[in-house]
């Protein structure tokens, strides 16, 4: 490729890095033309709200994430702590650039250190995060929002509305501006947000040249600790709206993980640290979020007052699946333990889908299954250089849920979305289907479950394998510690996971599995629960995570 674009924010901060990226490409791959196109982000246009007021996560990102889906761009540069843990179908991270200094800053207006400053003076933070600590280092201080880039804030210090600002070192260093800052406050006191100080270069997945691009320019340290830091954030169901922080330091063959999760007013704040040698397997990051969560970081981090607080969860869907399940149990104030019975791997041959999908106008119709059968179709869609606009602008599609979602943010019309995720829902909505084509993307375990309902309708099926379900193995001993934690609730999402579970622990085991209430996501899925000897105490009338949830409210 000899020409490129790179999109990014407009601010002056969000250009100063997007050159620093431009300039090391440029360094790497001597003769390429690199264009920056500025993009507009709902957080540069909503700047007189609070960060935590407006709804979602990502909003400085998720614009610019739309126009790299629909190939408007090459590659995306963002600050890594804008960008929400669960990256839109389709996007990863390329490169993590080498790190600045991952701590905040106090610019005050009298040369004042934070413990220096007055009772009661006010002090300009956007950050909930930044909010909890000043305040439980200083209680008597006033905490008041402030939003805009840089600049702005600056102006609104120097005009007297704040006594003094709490910045990132890193932003204030790129600007040019250190000549600014009063006092550098240190991670102990001060713990920053994940993945602060790093630089993110974002790419459609599957574009092997905007990867090998991207890789040339990749630290692999700071990849390392970032990615520790997000996994310990991405556990806690973290985004803007919590108070959560973390900082990961690599060095020496180890990782050592701080972390802490508070409330919004600083009053309490549950600090823990972990450590693993980069050679070994250990989760730091899940293991040390786990770690908070059972010690009063779940009623923390909860926005509601239920019964089930304190409940314990386990989760046996693959990590994909289990997200969003995980961030509801969070908001109740329950602790979610991942126990993945399955796992999500690619196809070793994609001959098959990559010939659908160039001759995808051959098709009526396209059903897409899951976010999986989503998010491998989109990868094959970057491999052979062809934007989801194209390959789905003259076909039908059916999709529900989430999936429908990532969908209709590539500006993609969805034509059947069912509200309850069966066979039957799908195609009552698709109408008569008496000689269509349809295409179906599935798991390798899925084959038959739609295709067999279209076929007695008069339609020829195409179901083509995009991805592969397999059967996580735990030793029976690594399950029973868990169980022994004292479980309240186990959910299923497939036979399988149900299957697998009941095969890792054994005959002799089962009752262990029996002592939590079990709750599955539909009656095929129950029925392999009774066919493995356990109990069935709930089954949702929606077959969705959505229904476990409500079932499990409701039995709660």
């Amino acid at each position: 490729m000899n020409e490129m674009t790179i999109g990014t924010r407009g601010s002056r901060l969000s250009l100063v890095q997007t050159e620093i990226v431009k300039k090391k490409l440029e360094e790497k791959s001597p003769g390429i033309k690199i264009k920056v196109k500025t993009i507009k982000t709902e957080g540069d246009l909503r700047q007189k709200e609070p960060l935590d007021k407006i709804s979602g996560s990502g909003v400085f990102a998720k614009e610019i994430e739309k126009a790299l889906l629909r190939h408007e761009i090459d590659m995306a540069v963002h600050s890594l702590k804008d960008l929400p843990t669960d990256l839109p179908i389709g996007l990863t991270i390329g490169a993590v650039l080498d790190r600045g200094d991952t701590r905040d800053v106090l610019i005050s207006n009298n040369g004042l250190s934070l413990q220096e400053l007055p009772k009661a003076a006010v002090v300009g933070t956007s950050s909930l995060r930044r909010k909890s600590q000043i305040l439980n280092l200083r209680p008597d201080l006033t905490v008041k929002e402030i939003r805009g880039n840089v600049d702005t804030r600056l102006e609104k210090l120097d005009a007297g509305e704040y006594d003094a600002v709490v910045l990132a070192s890193a932003g204030i260093s790129r600007s040019g501006l250190i000549g600014r800052i009063t006092e550098y406050l240190p991670i102990s006191k001060m713990l920053p947000a994940p993945g602060q100080a790093a630089l993110a270069v974002e790419l459609r997945e599957g574009d092997a040249e905007m990867e090998d691009l991207a890789r040339k320019i990749n630290d692999i340290d700071a990849q390392r600790a970032v990615s520790v830091e997000r996994r310990f954030l991405s556990q806690l169901g973290g985004g803007c709206k919590v108070p959560i922080a973390a900082y990961a330091d690599v060095n020496s063959g180890r990782t050592v993980l701080y972390g802490a999760v508070m409330d919004k007013e600083g009053k309490k704040i549950i600090r823990g640290s972990m450590s693993a040698s980069l050679s070994s397997n250990i989760d730091i990051g899940s293991e040390l979020a786990m770690e908070l969560l059972e010690k009063g970081g779940a009623e923390t981090l909860s926005s509601e007052d239920t019964p089930l607080k304190g409940k314990r969860i386990l989760l046996t869907m693959s990590e994909d699946s289990a997200k969003e399940v995980r961030n509801e149990c969070l908001e109740l104030g329950m602790i979610p333990f991942g126990l993945p019975m399955i796992k999500i791997e690619p196809c070793s041959d994609y001959s098959e889908l990559d010939k659908a999908i160039i001759g995808i106008e051959n098709y009526d119709w396209i059903v897409f299954t899951s976010q999986n059968s989503l998010r491998y179709f989109f990868f094959r869609l970057s491999a052979n250089k062809i934007s989801p606009q194209k390959a789905l602008g003259k076909i039908k599609i059916a999709a529900s849920g989430k999936v429908a979602d990532s969908i209709k943010n590539c500006g993609i019309k969805i034509d059947a979305f069912p509200k309850e995720h069966t066979p039957e829902k799908f195609l009552e909505l698709m109408g008569d289907l008496d000689g269509k084509r349809i295409l179906i993307p599935e798991s390798n375990i899925s084959i038959g479950s739609i295709a067999k309902a279209a076929g007695k309708r008069g339609a020829s099926c195409d179901e083509i394998v995009s991805y592969m379900t397999l059967p996580m193995v735990y030793s029976s001993r690594h399950i029973l510690d868990i169980l022994e934690k004292g479980i309240d609730f186990i959910i299923f999402a497939s036979p399988s996971g149900v299957k697998s579970l009941a095969e890792s622990v054994g005959n002799d085991n089962i009752g262990y599995i029996n002592r939590s209430k079990l709750a599955y996501i539909g009656g095929v899925t129950a029925e392999e629960g009774r066919r493995c000897g356990l109990n069935v105490d709930m089954i949702p009338r929606e077959s969705s995570t959505e229904g476990l949830m409500k079932a499990i409210r409701q039995h709660g």
